[in-house]
């Protein structure tokens, strides 16, 4: 019996000593003998919770090796990776191994197995600053060897330029720090999730501008390729914010004016989803789409009173600005500006006191509205044609009138002359006129309507009873 104890204690003494640290490549004929876990690791479940059971003896190791900057990457990826179940074959070395002699954690490097048969182990790889590492573990003991250091990966960098910009302002997408890459590759993932756009570049030529047509949150996600690593590809990814522009919207107070009478118009309305309108800017143009006038209003609600000197029809343009620079796309709103100038025609029948007499009568005349729609003053000058032979004359004759208008209702007086209108009875003479009208109807700077009209003479050699006119007629009025 004490001479198989002296035999162990004999080998035991000599696999450490062939395993000792530091020293020239040393070749491993078995495993198990000073195992990190006692009895060997059967799953990787097993082999996940001894690796977390032994951390701290398992970083000093680490540091040891010269590979501390290894161990949190390490550590990172026996939480997410599938141990993969392979072989080592004899002649097959590693770099260093993690073992526990006498309960103690200890490293030796420079290792070749040398055994008669293919070692069973558990294999991991990581991926660390562009290089591979793959780590061995034999299942009889559960020591931590690094099998492999293979060349150096693909390491994949990727700036984006700026953080936050408008639409179509220039971004700049920056690949060139990557490394170790065959080829590089970015993608352009909308804020819907769809990708928009993509893009082959390489070391040599690795950036890229591009803009980008809608407002949200991208996503860049950037690609360096080396094949020969597995896996092949390094992945990044950089977010940027294109900013929402202004909402645009404009309204006005109406649309129908007349020339000189101020409209209100203004873009209370609009609105900025991600930020703040600083600026509006209106443009007047013509029929002719001709800049007739402009104006930046700096102030909330952003509210332009203009009045229009001309008539005609006019578009009022709009363009909005946010704090960060973003330009509303243009909204429009027309307005017609009414002339404050009209023409008139009106007759049909009159009847001339004197003994009553039936004439037919027309006019044509100029208006001009002193307060639209409330207050005009009409000139207009035509001929009577007598329905009978004499006394009675044709004659000729004009009016100057002020009315006001209530609705559609309007009445006023003014000043009316004529020539001759009964022989040795009513001469050529100046007298007073009194009109009231009801507009049938006012479209398109069109009003016609009914009116009635009494004329008078004065003077000595007329009186009332026996020298007045009615006339009842047909107002049409037009715009120019």
């Amino acid at each position: 019996m004490r001479k198989k104890v002296l035999l162990f204690l004999f080998i035991g003494i000599f696999m450490i000593s062939s395993i000792g640290p530091f020293a020239e490549t040393k070749k491993i004929i078995r495993v198990g003998v000073n195992p990190l876990v006692k009895g060997g690791v059967t799953s990787v479940e097993m082999l996940k919770t001894a690796i977390w059971k032994y951390d701290k003896e398992i970083k000093f190791a680490f540091d040891k090796t010269g590979c501390g900057d290894l161990y949190l990457a390490f550590m990172n990826r026996v939480n997410n990776y599938s141990f993969e179940e392979k072989t080592l074959e004899p002649g097959e070395k590693m770099e260093w191994m993690i073992f526990r002699p006498y309960g103690k954690v200890k490293v030796t490097k420079d290792l070749e197995w040398a055994g008669k048969k293919a070692l069973t182990v558990f294999s991991m790889t990581l991926v660390k600053d562009g290089r591979k590492y793959e780590f061995v573990i034999p299942k009889k003991c559960g020591n931590i060897c690094l099998h492999k250091v293979g060349q150096e990966c693909a390491i994949c960098d990727l700036k984006v330029s700026p953080a936050k910009a408008n639409i179509n302002d220039t971004i700049t997408i920056d690949m060139s720090n990557s490394k170790y890459a065959e080829s590089l590759e970015v993608e352009i993932i909308g804020p819907d999730g769809t990708q928009i756009a993509s893009k082959k570049l390489s070391l040599e030529n690795a950036k890229w501008e591009t803009s980008l047509k809608k407002p949200g949150e991208y996503t860049f996600k950037g690609k360096a390729i080396n094949s020969k690593c597995d896996p092949p590809a390094s992945l990044c990814e950089q977010k940027i914010y294109i900013n929402f522009p202004p909402e645009c919207c404009i309204k006005i107070s109406k649309d129908k004016e007349y020339a000189n009478k101020a409209v209100v118009i203004d873009a209370s309305c609009a609105k900025d989803p991600d930020g703040k309108i600083v600026k509006a800017y209106y443009e007047v143009s013509d029929k002719d789409g001709k800049v007739i006038d402009k104006i930046t209003v700096s102030k909330e609600p952003f509210v332009w009173e203009k009045k229009f000197n001309k008539a005609g029809p006019k578009t009022i343009s709009l363009k909005l600005y946010d704090d960060f620079g973003g330009v509303s796309e243009i909204c429009t709103t027309n307005i017609e500006v009414l002339s404050r100038h009209f023409f008139l025609v009106e007759g049909i029948p009159m009847l001339v006191k004197g003994s009553y007499s039936a004439y037919l009568f027309g006019r044509v005349g100029w208006g001009y509205w002193i307060n639209p729609e409330k207050l005009d003053l009409t000139l207009s000058a035509g001929g009577a044609l007598s329905t009978k032979s004499a006394p009675h004359k044709s004659f000729v004759m004009a009016n100057l009138i002020l009315n006001y208008h209530v609705d559609k209702l309007y009445f006023g007086g003014g000043l009316g002359v004529n020539t001759k209108v009964k022989e040795n009875y009513w001469d050529g003479s100046i007298g007073l006129v009194a009109n009231i009208g009801y507009n049938l109807f006012n479209k398109n700077n069109s009003i016609g309507s009914i009116f009635g009209e009494l004329r008078t003479a004065f003077g000595e050699d007329y009186s009332f009873s026996h020298q007045h006119m009615l006339l009842l007629g047909f107002r049409y009025t037009f715009g120019l």
